[in-house]
């Protein structure tokens, strides 16, 4: 018998913890005089409204934290929107997506003074330090503009937001997100460093540096290449 994914398990009862908040939402606020295409235009509003805008507030928690923890701006996306910093000035450009990457916010690290840990633990919780707010300030405008048919676009716009908070709150192994990133850090701090070798790296080559430009971070293999 074939063995079922634990990942696939868990990414479809995300599906259906936000289905299930979904409906529930909608029994609890539908009212039987609101038409109902227009409650549907606002289901789809509610969407298209949502995910660009959770993703911008996810990465804007990692830019914000990592700000605080002395890093410094290389590339901020969403979508196919990027901002990236060059010589002291932002500038934007169109990027296709690839491998399905909705948002990513990329930082220099602050250089490594002696006796000093490396500072990684705000920067990458941010995100979902300010994915939670959301959130939370979604649920909370909710039952603020209960009377208000605003709140038909607020159903989707929790559920949606729900289940991407979740999905990047959930440790698997091997996988690829905020938590995967902690936990892995935390079982062997030594990956700190070649994490941030890899945004020197970026930033070496985005400001032009060759490849051998300095680093201060040195990189670091669990086995031998």
């Amino acid at each position: 018998m074939k063995k079922i994914n634990k990942g696939f398990i868990i990414f479809i009862a995300l599906i259906l913890i936000s289905l299930l908040c979904y409906i529930g939402l909608m029994v609890f606020a539908y009212s039987y005089k609101f038409n109902i295409l227009l409650s549907a235009l606002f289901q789809i509003l509610g969407v298209i409204i949502t995910l660009p805008l959770f993703v911008g507030v996810h990465e804007l928690g990692h830019m914000v934290f990592g700000l605080i923890s002395g890093y410094s701006l290389l590339t901020f996306r969403i979508g196919p929107f990027e901002w990236y910093s060059r010589d002291g000035r932002v500038a934007f450009k169109l990027n296709p997506l690839s491998n399905f990457v909705l948002g990513q916010c990329l930082m220099s690290p602050p250089k490594l003074k002696k006796k000093e840990k490396p500072k990684f633990f705000l920067y990458n919780a941010g995100g979902l330090i300010f994915s939670y707010l959301f959130l939370l300030i979604g649920i909370g405008l909710f039952f603020i503009l209960y009377k208000s048919n605003v709140k038909f676009i607020l159903i989707p716009f929790i559920s949606l937001s729900l289940f991407l908070t979740l999905n990047n709150s959930i440790y698997l192994k091997g996988g690829f997100n905020d938590v995967c990133n902690h936990v892995l850090v935390k079982n062997n701090p030594k990956y700190i460093n070649s994490v941030l070798y890899q945004l020197e790296m970026i930033s070496n080559i985005i400001s032009g540096k060759r490849y051998g430009a300095k680093t201060f971070y040195e990189p670091y293999f669990e086995e031998k290449l």
